[in-house]
């Protein structure tokens, strides 16, 4: 063959091979454009992920410079990523905490273990939040050693963890209150149950009459005391109604402010749904925040009330369950509590006054949380306090009379036959003579298994017991529920009266679900006494 021939043949040869390469090369250019494409996106993922992730993330250098900062650590900081850059780290933590910063930052560039801590960071416009830190070391592109920072705000945990231990120690006082109130309150039932048969004894000009008188009032204070205690221990164990709690409001908070120079000003809600609350706690809760607004303001002022409804969604409030409520805000223009002692206002026994026991605020506390609502506070030094109340509203809405008419209850006949359980001796002597004065026959008895027997006698013998005045507990023995329990299945016509100084069960609260007819809490007076007899042969 001739070089004519086969030159072509190489030309031929040498196109092709070009046009192998030129289309390997396409396809590794578009094998790089898509490996390009597809590290962008991963770049882009990662920078979304970096910047929107639900925690902040920063770099910080071993001087305590912040080098980077995500979106999210911004937010938290109250400003922007830019404003971040190259802004020491203590600038935004508060300065009682910074030492814990300092010593974690320390421990952590000698020995390269990870820390994990919490202080209070306060963001650009000044305010403040809780904050969990995971500090881990690294090293830079440039070789220096740097800190990563995880932030996480955890405020709201904060807050639930304070309300829990404020839960905890009111439940631990309480129970030593609770024990407490219960004996006082024997000790006080024997007193005054003296004082009143002494005064009964003595013409009014005597001597010793006035003494009495004095003594009485003294022992007034104290059940007051022994009252706030009680409710403080156990929340009273509401007695539950359907409730307006408008007029209750402003019925008790202009009798407290009467004669003072402080004036109300009282709002509510068009169309405001009752409230299922126990009446008499609220009015002690209503009582105790008026009382604190009037002694905010010796010079005078104002005390707003406002009550308005409120329908609590799912994830709105995490101190309370969804549900209806109603809101109830009382504001007062008086000198202001504190900023150091705000959080230790609901305290038991804690009080900035010279007068004064420190329940009230604590009774409070008990009674709105057992009643599962909530109550927060704000003040201002020099602007006034504002307590924010949220109670449960009724499920019902029941049509209740304004007016309760008088039942006519009969008056108390002669001759009843009363008889009395009660482990204390003192009581034994003082009732039975507050009886005898009414014309009754009494028997009494120190445990529940002589009072069964006693009542089995009377039965058997055709002299049965008109009324039974019960203690509920009586220590190593019978109380007056199980007792009740055994006389109503021999006779279940048995009108029984329930007793106690102190019942941490709902017995008190809800006597008629056990078989009782009437309550006495002790202390009682004898007109107390004279009362709940009437009702319950009524």
């Amino acid at each position: 063959m001739s070089e004519k021939a086969e030159s072509p043949t190489k030309e031929n040869r040498l196109l092709h091979d070009l046009r192998v390469h030129q289309i390997q090369l396409e396809m590794q250019n578009e094998e790089l454009r898509r490996a390009q494409a597809e590290l962008d996106a991963v770049r882009q993922r990662y920078f979304d992920l970096y910047n929107l992730a639900p925690v902040g993330y920063c770099t910080i250098s071993e001087q305590g410079v912040i080098m980077e900062a995500n979106l999210t650590a911004a937010n938290l900081l109250g400003t922007t990523r830019n404003a971040l850059t190259n802004k020491p780290i203590t600038m935004f933590i508060l300065s009682a905490d910074q030492d814990i910063y300092y010593l974690r930052r320390k421990l952590l560039f000698e020995t390269g273990e990870p820390q994990k801590y919490e202080l209070r960071m306060t963001k650009y416009d000044g305010t403040n939040f809780w904050a969990h830190l995971d500090a881990t070391y690294a090293t830079a592109d440039n070789g220096t050693s740097v800190c990563r920072i995880v932030m996480t705000d955890i405020s709201d945990r904060k807050r639930m963890e304070a309300e829990l231990l404020k839960m905890k120690k009111l439940q631990s006082i309480g129970t030593l209150a609770g024990g407490i109130a219960h004996d006082f309150n024997n000790i006080l039932m024997g007193l005054f149950g003296n004082i009143s048969l002494a005064k009964s004894e003595l013409p009014k000009d005597h001597p010793s009459f006035k003494s009495l008188e004095f003594a009485e009032k003294s022992m007034s204070r104290a059940v007051l005391l022994t009252g706030q205690l009680l409710t403080f221990a156990k929340g009273g164990d509401p007695v539950l109604e359907d409730v307006r709690l408008g007029p209750l409001a402003e019925e008790v908070a202009r009798f407290v402010l009467s004669g003072s120079q402080v004036s109300l000003t009282f709002q509510q809600a068009v169309g405001l749904w009752m409230a299922k609350v126990d009446k008499s706690q609220i009015q002690q809760v209503i009582s105790n925040l008026t009382i604190n607004a009037r002694e905010a303001m010796p010079s005078g002022g104002h005390l707003y009330i406002n009550l308005e409804n409120a329908d609590i969604q799912k994830g709105t409030h995490f101190k309370l369950h969804p549900g209806k409520y109603i809101k109830m805000t009382l504001r007062d223009e008086g000198i202001g509590i504190d900023p150091k002692t705000l959080d230790r206002i609901f305290d038991p026994y804690f009080t900035t006054k010279h007068t004064g026991c420190g329940l009230g605020l604590a009774t409070t506390y008990s009674i709105i949380s057992k009643h599962g609502g909530t109550i927060d506070v704000a003040s201002e030094l020099g602007k006034g306090t504002t307590f924010t109340i949220y109670l449960p509203a009724s499920e019902v809405l029941p049509v209740l009379p304004e007016n309760h008419p008088d039942s006519g209850s009969p008056v108390l006949k002669t001759s009843l036959k009363i008889l009395v359980l009660d482990d204390e001796e003192f009581i034994r002597l003082v009732i039975p003579r507050w009886l005898n004065r009414m014309g009754c026959l009494v028997e009494t008895s120190a445990d529940g298994r002589q009072t069964i027997e006693l009542y089995q006698q009377a039965l058997k013998a055709g002299t049965p017991f008109d009324v039974l005045i019960l203690d509920l507990t009586i220590p190593g023995g019978i109380g007056g529920q199980e007792a009740l329990k055994a006389i109503l299945a021999m006779d279940p016509h048995a009108k029984a009266i329930v007793s106690s100084g102190y019942a941490e069960g709902p017995v008190m609260s809800n006597f008629p679900f056990y078989g009782f007819k009437g309550v006495l809490v002790k202390p009682y007076t004898e007109s107390q006494l004279h009362d709940v007899l009437k009702q319950v042969l009524s």
